[in-house]
């Protein structure tokens, strides 16, 4: 899988820069990088293994996690997407959901898929979704 840019941040100075995730080893890895004028040029600024989904207590809220389901719905240019039934850690207080980055790739995977068909809208569960 290459790497996915999850924020931009282009009025950082001296030079724009975005947030990187790419899984390494089977375990995540955030990077941030600033790129030069020129585009010649890509700086690390830190690089770090993300702790929130190994944490018991939710970021948010200090509720308690667990493990469940979700939805993960995507509206693209041409349709929606919704897949039921998604492996997530779930707080049990405000609800908010974190999906794992192997089953976060699958899902990119089916909405590539999705939109590459041009499917106007597709409800799917996960277990039963395939990619290709």
């Amino acid at each position: 899988m290459a790497e996915t840019c999850i924020e931009d941040y282009p009025a950082d100075k001296p030079f724009p820069s975005a947030l990187f995730f790419k899984p390494v080893g089977g375990r995540p890895l955030h990077v941030v990088l600033a790129f030069d004028s020129n585009g010649e040029k890509a700086y690390v600024i830190t690089a770090y293994e993300p702790t929130f989904m190994t944490q018991s207590v939710c970021p948010i809220c200090e509720g308690t996690k667990h493990q469940g389901t979700t939805t993960f719905t995507v509206d693209y240019t041409d349709g929606v997407l919704v897949v039921r039934n998604v492996p997530a850690t779930i707080c049990s207080q405000c609800g908010e959901d974190w999906i794992a980055d192997a089953d976060a790739s699958r899902l990119e995977q089916i909405t590539n898929v999705a939109r590459g068909e041009k499917r106007q809208f597709e409800v799917g569960d996960y277990s039963l979704a395939t990619a290709v």
